[in-house]
This record gives structure tokens, sequence and C-alpha cells, in this order.
């Protein structure tokens, strides 16, 4: 899932989520500024790593974590894990 945050662009504070990024173009303030670091992973590994996203605006969160938005801060990403208790 891609999340898009414009509360550093603008006064407006705009979140958007997204399963795929092409779909935060319709999200008002959204601005496609290539992330520098993002894009030389890229050329590196042929994809980006972690939680970074080609456009600096936009992070992803990781498979089994739940991303918690406050008002008074940036909050942690949690991760779960889910295993079967038949092993």
């Amino acid at each position: 899932m891609a999340i898009f945050n414009n509360s550093n662009i603008t006064t407006e504070n705009i979140i958007g989520f997204a399963s795929e990024i092409k779909a935060l173009n319709h999200v008002p303030g959204f601005q496609k500024k290539v992330n520098q670091e993002a894009l030389s992973s890229f050329i590196k590994f042929s994809y980006v790593p972690d939680s970074d996203s080609i456009y600096e605006s936009v992070c992803k969160v990781e498979p089994g974590s739940t991303l918690i938005i406050s008002d008074v801060e940036q909050a942690p990403e949690l991760k779960y894990l889910y295993a079967d208790a038949a092993v």
C-alpha cells in the first residue's frame, strides 16, 4: 500500500492511500517529485527497497504492518507476524 502525505507541501493536511502509486495522481496536491535515493536504488537493484518510494511524498506500508496516523507526530509502523499454531 502506498501512502501520500502533503502536509509538507501545503497547509492542507491530506493523506491518500492506494494499492498502486498511480492512483495517487487524483489526490489534491500530489506532486511527482522523484526521490533521488530511491532512483539510485532502483538503478542498482531493479526495485526500490524498504518503505521508500520513487516519489518523495510517498511511502510504502510493508506487508503485515499497521500504520497509525496521529496529528501529534509521525507514529511508528507496527509490524505483525501471524503464524499458524500447527507447525
